[in-house]
């Protein structure tokens, strides 16, 4: 399965005194060819702004609607049947704030020079946050 990431820009903010750039790149990815079906393949990526070397990155794989495309990008219910898993839109400041302080207690070392710091399974660590940020 292929899929594509589309370019953005980066932006910056700080978290506990250190400046750090992130985006939100959502993307599809095919499941289906047959039933042209997608599913959506989004990548959240942070580092600190005086470090490029230890990336922060978090995927997460959602469903996908043709009209309101995913519901990381739109703050729609992650768990298409409960509600209470709305609210969550990675295009806003509060969540990478969230994603970037939740990581650092993971082990993330943002100032270290190392390999990216991966979480695979984007949609159990919000769940673990209980859908809600700082």
């Amino acid at each position: 399965m292929k899929f594509k990431v589309a370019k953005q820009k980066l932006r910056s903010i700080i978290v506990d005194a250190t400046t750090y750039l992130w985006v939100f790149k959502p993307s599809y990815q095919l499941v289906d060819a047959t039933a042209k079906e997608y599913r959506c393949y989004d990548l959240f990526e942070a580092y600190a702004e005086s470090n490029h070397t230890s990336r922060l990155r978090i995927i997460f794989i959602t469903w996908e609607n043709a009209i309101c495309g995913g519901p990381l990008h739109t703050g729609a219910p992650v768990i298409i049947d409960n509600p209470n898993t709305s609210g969550v839109n990675l295009h806003q400041p509060k969540w990478a704030m969230t994603l970037i302080r939740e990581a650092l207690k993971r082990g993330w070392q943002a100032n270290a020079h190392s390999v990216p710091f991966t979480i695979e399974n984007g949609v159990e660590l919000l769940a673990e946050l209980n859908y809600t940020a700082d």
